[in-house]
């Protein structure tokens, strides 16, 4: 193997997501859905964006919860 090709691919926490770009008041679902569309694309081209819920208990994020209450 001489050389291995680079490949990117994103995934995104959709939860984080949808607290980073704003919602004007009185747009529709499609308007919202097509906002964080285009900026997904704009940003990381093609990408995954996942959306997980949380059992009550530990969670693997946590930590980073925790962060995010900091600031």
């Amino acid at each position: 193997m001489n050389c291995i090709p680079e490949t990117e691919c994103y995934v995104l926490d959709g939860g984080s997501l949808l607290h980073r770009l704003p919602w004007k008041k009185g747009d529709t679902y499609n308007a919202i859905a097509e906002s964080y569309a285009y900026f997904t694309v704009r940003h990381y081209g093609q990408a995954t964006v996942s959306f997980d819920g949380y059992e009550d208990g530990p969670s693997i994020k946590d930590n980073t919860h925790q962060d995010e209450e900091k600031t």
